[in-house]
């Protein structure tokens, strides 16, 4: 079955030269990956197929938008964006754009992830997770153990995840004039 596969099956001349001469750019001028490239040119034969025989660089921003609202296109919310970089990025080789700007047919695109952090996301959740002051002392008053309790005042008053914490050793405490300085994660 795989045998008889072509690739290029319903797509023109034109597109084909084109998809090549791009891939062939980001190989080897980019110094792309094999894995990039090939995810960057299925993406590019699917929009021609799609299209049949509308030529790359005829394609509108009302073409696009309806390839990425067509389900048998973008299967997986996630794989939208995929495709959506991958596009851009052709139409700005293709134009010959600036690094920072983005091709007029693809203006309209808002990435999926964005959409869905912004959906996701509120501004009193982070206030949410912490705890109140009378929660803290009544912690604090019902640690039975000193050690327990300098533990407790370290997650409180240095933010640090308890994790951080657990792997910090005695060279990580510096006394200061005025207190203290604690290392709690050497990468940062």
């Amino acid at each position: 079955m795989w045998k008889n596969y072509d690739k290029w099956n319903g797509i023109t001349a034109t597109n084909k030269h084109i998809i090549e001469e791009y891939c062939n750019y980001r190989l080897k001028v980019l110094k792309k990956s094999e894995s990039t490239i090939v995810n960057e040119e299925k993406t590019l034969r699917k929009l021609t197929k799609y299209f049949k025989n509308k030529e790359l660089d005829k394609l509108t921003d009302k073409d696009l938008q309806k390839i990425f609202s067509d389900d048998k296109f973008v299967k997986k919310r996630s794989t939208a964006d995929l495709h959506a970089t991958n596009t851009i990025l052709f139409y700005k080789w293709m134009f010959k754009l600036p690094k920072n700007e983005r091709p007029k047919n693809m203006y309209w695109y808002e990435y999926q992830k964005r959409i869905d952090k912004e959906k996701n996301s509120n501004p009193n959740k982070k206030e949410e997770q912490f705890i109140t002051r009378e929660e803290y002392d009544s912690i604090i008053q019902n640690s039975s153990h000193p050690q327990n309790k300098a533990t407790w005042e370290l997650l409180y008053l240095s933010g640090a995840r308890d994790g951080e914490i657990l792997g910090m050793k005695n060279t990580d405490v510096k006394t200061l004039k005025n207190g203290w300085e604690i290392i709690v994660n050497h990468s940062k």
